[in-house]
């Protein structure tokens, strides 16, 4: 199943927005979609 999560990157970090993923210290393998918004 595909879940979607938003979160602001800084550097090499995540910060979620609103809800995040409950994963505990598990690796897990993401992907990454960029969506430029020049209002940032």
């Amino acid at each position: 199943m595909i879940k979607t999560f938003q979160a602001w990157l800084k550097g090499n970090h995540l910060q979620w927005i609103g809800e995040k993923p409950e994963f505990g210290d598990r690796t897990i393998q993401i992907q990454i979609t960029l969506i430029e918004n020049e209002n940032v």
